[in-house]
């Protein structure tokens, strides 16, 4: 917007000026003046500095609003691309009424832009961030308004984060009253990585998209977030806070169910079993195999306080999959009704090092390999005498998506020349989890002596791995991971 000149009348120029004057004194130079009552209009020119009664060039401004009322205090960057990095030039706050202006705003040379960027990672009832239009041409002694724009958040109403949904699906959201320019669009993705990524067009002012199909290079029972992202007539656009967990089946199934992948893929021929916390025993409920992943339990018991239904996988020949894995306990069920417990993935975890039976000083690192298909995967390092589980060490709180440890001294109970057993959990969003195939052994040295481990012990055995899981999957349900229960912050922004 080029700026436009006022006309002072000479009867009101010294009232004016010392008006100005004591403005422009409490405020400093290169602050704007609003003269009239309330905020100023959107598309109002900002009206009078000093010492000249133009705006001063060389600036890029704007105005920000939160559900159509100013936003006063948002902190904003202008962002510089040399054609080559990307980096922030300034960061300003709004004024009271909603505006800003970067000063001083070296010109635009050949292949350079600027934009402006919104950031928010603390208030969910605003967007998890807005960029402005990009300006490509800004010559020596230019005043542009680069963007108006509200930073309201955007509310999700379907699905609940943390579901399995069924396709078709229809998705919604409340389209943002202050805006009916917004366009918005869909957007379903792999929250690490971003790969898949299904995005529609945008789709106009509206509320609603219909997901019938299972998008290209998507597979049905992994995890996935969907979000919404906004578009402005003017070429700005922003990303709702949230972005909502799912994971989408092929069909509805009756009883309580789930899926099983195998490196993300559905596998059948899959035996789990399904068990019953009475309330001070362990009961045995049967046997389901997978079909296309899928399993299911019909016809059992409704729960009544303090018990639980859980499922378990248990595998004791291959080393391609986890020696074990279970799902999140159920502590409420009614006769006939249908129950998800979540999808996981049995493939196995590889350790890497340090080597079996090895005698290793301190500090050491262990390695293991992530599995490539289960990004939310959050890993446990666990040591621990291989006879009795005690003592016994797991890094608490989890490492998250991590394929290494460093152990820097003997946990507490834990001596050197005794020959101890490692291995590597992990635990996914549904609050499920699993054990490494393999369990390695491994004896410390204390610097400067030599010692005398003996004979390393037999692969640790599945009836003590199963007596330390039963003991330790409840108090893992109690600690919530970040990002799971109201949904997750959005990915960083990406231009």
């Amino acid at each position: 917007m080029k700026a436009r000149s006022r006309f002072i009348p000479f009867t009101a120029c010294f009232i004016t000026l010392a008006v100005a004057l004591s403005i422009f004194i409490g405020q400093g130079l290169g602050q704007e003046l609003h003269t009239g009552a309330g905020p100023a209009s959107p598309d109002e020119d900002f009206p009078l500095y000093l010492p000249m009664a133009t705006k001063p060039l060389n600036n890029i401004f704007g105005y920000v609003t939160d559900s159509g009322l100013p936003a006063a205090g948002v902190l904003l960057d202008l962002w510089h691309d040399d054609g080559a990095t990307p980096a922030v030039l300034m960061t300003i706050a709004t004024d009271t009424n909603g505006h800003y202006r970067f000063l001083d705003v070296p010109p635009l040379g050949p292949g350079e832009s600027y934009w402006v960027r919104y950031e928010n990672e603390v208030n969910p009832a605003r967007l998890y961030e807005w960029y402005t239009r990009e300006l490509t041409s800004f010559p020596d002694g230019s005043s542009v308004n680069i963007g108006n724009f509200d930073i309201a958040n955007v509310v999700y109403t379907a699905p609940s984060p943390r579901i399995k949904i069924v396709l078709p699906f229809n998705f919604q959201w409340t389209p943002r009253p202050a805006t009916p320019t917004d366009s918005y669009q869909f957007e379903i993705f792999d929250y690490l990585d971003l790969n898949p990524t299904f995005s529609t067009a945008p789709l106009g002012y509206t509320g609603s998209y219909n997901l019938s199909s299972l998008p290209a290079g998507f597979q049905y029972c992994n995890l996935y977030v969907w979000a919404i992202a906004l578009h402005s007539p003017d070429g700005g656009s922003g990303y709702s806070y949230w972005a909502y967990t799912l994971t989408l089946h092929q069909s509805a199934l009756a009883g309580i169910h789930g899926c099983v992948t195998e490196n993300g893929v559905p596998v059948s021929g899959v035996e789990v079993d399904l068990s019953r916390w009475t309330g001070s025993d362990v009961e045995y409920r049967g046997t389901a195999t997978t079909s296309n992943g899928y399993y299911s339990f019909t016809g059992q018991p409704g729960l009544e306080g303090g018990q639980g239904y859980w499922v378990d996988y248990w595998n004791p020949s291959n080393p391609n999959r986890l020696s074990q894995a279970w799902t999140r306990s159920l502590t409420s069920y009614d006769v006939g009704s249908t129950a998800f417990l979540g999808d996981f993935d049995i493939k196995n975890i590889p350790l890497t090092l340090p080597v079996n039976n090895v005698i290793t000083g301190l500090p050491t690192t262990f390695q293991w390999d992530d599995r490539p298909n289960s990004l939310w995967d959050d890993y446990e390092f666990d040591l621990y005498d291989p006879d009795d589980g005690n003592p016994s060490f797991w890094t608490d709180p989890t490492l998250g998506y991590e394929d290494h440890y460093t152990l820097a001294a003997l946990p507490a109970g834990f001596s050197p020349g005794v020959w101890y057993a490692w291995e590597v959990w992990v635990y996914d969003m549904w609050d499920g989890g699993g054990i490494s195939y393999e369990t390695r052994n491994v004896s410390f040295s204390s610097l400067g002596m030599s010692v005398s481990p003996g004979e390393a012990p037999e692969h640790a055995r599945i009836d003590t791995q199963r007596l330390r899981n039963r003991q330790r999957s409840p108090l893992r349900q109690q600690y919530p991971r970040g990002m799971l229960n109201a949904g997750i912050t959005r990915y960083p922004g990406q231009r």
